[in-house]
């Protein structure tokens, strides 16, 4: 198991001393996620922040509809503020006429959530070190309470990925699909990650910054 800390460094390591780039990494992890993940429904709703963890997001949902599921994207995050990976993968989606919402409020969010069979939760990612805010906890509670099927990419939103202790809330998975390795907050939570699938990002896994 590794810290938030150690993936960062062997993220860093593999774009700069490997020289992938990172929308490579990015479309790897989205791909191995896809394979992994159960394909048994058909309807699934992708709940992505604006970050990398969200560029994760928007790249599986894109792999879902490229096999024929039905995939409806709901962003949560001010895209302005959005990181270079995720806005390349939502131009993609853009190009490919895909309706792509934005988060307005909690009713609206519910509605999303009951046109689905599974929510993909890609808000927040290992990186998140302060507490949710008022926003993005009543979105995890809204997922939480929802009943649906609830897949986290790389650790459920709000968990810390060191401590395993809520940054205010946490979504509840039933099941997380982690990058690379295990992080160690996924073994501390446990209770809400449901169970973990390692997925790899092309590099082994026993490489180490």
């Amino acid at each position: 198991m590794i810290t938030r800390e150690e993936m960062q460094a062997i993220d860093r390591s593999a774009i700069e001393d490997l020289e992938i780039p990172s929308i490579v990494l990015m479309e790897n992890a989205a791909i191995n996620t896809f394979y992994n993940m159960p394909k048994d429904e058909d309807n699934y709703l992708i709940l992505a922040g604006v970050g990398n963890n969200g560029g994760d997001g928007l790249a599986l949902g894109r792999q879902l509809l490229n096999n024929n599921k039905k995939v409806s994207f709901l962003i949560t995050g001010d895209i302005t503020k959005s990181s270079t990976d995720f806005l390349c993968n939502l131009k993609i989606l853009q190009k490919m006429n895909v309706k792509i919402d934005i988060y307005k409020n909690v009713k609206d969010l519910k509605s999303h959530i009951d046109k689905s069979s599974v929510v993909i939760d890609s808000i927040f990612g290992t990186g998140l070190i302060r507490p949710l805010s008022e926003k993005y906890i009543g979105i995890v509670k809204a997922v939480n309470e929802s009943g649906k099927k609830v897949y986290s990419i790389d650790i459920p939103t709000g968990l810390d990925a060191n401590t395993g202790i809520p940054l205010g809330g946490s979504i509840k998975a039933n099941r997380t699909f982690t990058m690379h390795e295990v992080k160690i907050g996924l073994d501390k939570g446990r209770e809400y990650v449901g169970e973990v699938t390692v997925c790899s990002i092309g590099i082994h896994r026993n490489y180490k910054k």
